[in-house]
């Protein structure tokens, strides 16, 4: 896509071959769909985005999700990568803003996911299960990573990085 896009409201993106939206766009919420090949890319500079949900159904290696937004993230539907043999990635980054995952994130196979939410008062909240087949689930905030319900599960390794700590079932860990 040439250009930008620009909405207080929901942008909802459905393809086949994938969906690059990376100048910079501003817009409220997001809900994308694809179905067969390509990534799903989201470049947004709103000072909150609301991810409503993203279904990756590639089915080809590079089938990944990246989504990157100038401020707070939070994600209100689920966020899914298909297994093999697409094994899709998932890529969430809040620049100067704290990441509320307020529903499953879920990549398939031995997909990754990465979850960053930069800044000196950024947060990553998890308020639902972030799971990947046999993939690495990182996540690292600038200040607190905080497990408040579900789980961060994987057959690979699991990272959480906080600069002042990461905190599940209210203990410090």
């Amino acid at each position: 896509t040439t250009g930008t896009l620009a909405t207080t409201g929901l942008l909802t993106t459905s393809s086949v071959t994938g969906q690059t939206l990376t100048q910079a766009n501003t817009v409220g919420s997001f809900n994308a769909t694809n179905s067969s090949s390509g990534a799903i890319n989201l470049t947004n500079t709103a000072g909150m985005l609301t991810i409503t949900g993203i279904a990756q159904n590639g089915i080809v290696a590079g089938s990944d999700v990246t989504v990157n937004n100038t401020g707070a993230i939070t994600t209100t539907g689920a966020i899914t990568t298909t297994g093999a043999p697409a094994n899709g990635n998932i890529a969430l980054t809040a620049t100067g803003g704290t990441m509320t995952l307020g529903n499953l994130v879920t990549a398939g196979g031995a997909g990754t996911v990465t979850l960053s939410a930069t800044g000196a008062t950024s947060d990553i909240l998890f308020n639902a299960t972030t799971s990947s087949g046999s993939g690495n689930i990182d996540a690292t905030a600038g200040r607190n990573v905080t497990l408040n319900a579900g789980s961060v599960t994987t057959a690979g390794s699991r990272a959480l990085a906080g600069q002042w700590r990461v905190t599940a079932d209210g203990q410090q860990r």
